[in-house]
């Protein structure tokens, strides 16, 4: 029970603060740019069509539709625009999260094996 409480505490302080570190999160702010700097084409599109064809037709119709599907197309857009920039965040947190596995692995190896992490023995 002491080395396996031994074995969580090493493993938690080797893993970084919700398993990103400095690349992760600069990814993440990338994707998240280019989302909201991709965002509002369609939205803004749709309003002005929608109000434009609401107040030839006097019905409020277009501008519902147009307020329902506008959101939606901003969505799609900016997934396929930010494609590779999802990507490269998805693919580096999958690797963050198999290095920090191995390590965690490691670690657990050491532990058990009556080892520190430092690599000198427990009864020195």
């Amino acid at each position: 029970r002491y080395y396996s409480r031994i074995e969580q505490e090493l493993i938690r302080s080797s893993v970084p603060r919700g398993l990103q570190d400095d690349k992760a999160k600069e990814l993440k702010y990338q994707l998240h740019w280019c989302l909201s700097k991709n965002d509002w084409y369609f939205t803004a599109g749709g309003v002005v069509v929608g109000c434009a064809l609401s107040w030839m037709l006097g019905s409020a119709k277009p501008f519902a539709a147009a307020a329902i599907i506008s959101p939606a197309m901003d969505w799609a857009y900016g997934r396929h625009v930010c494609a590779e920039y999802e990507e490269a965040y998805h693919e580096y947190k999958k690797q963050l999260q198999q290095d920090l596995a191995k390590q965690a692995d490691e670690i657990r190896a050491q532990v058990r094996g009556g080892r520190s992490p430092g690599g000198s023995s427990a009864g020195s």
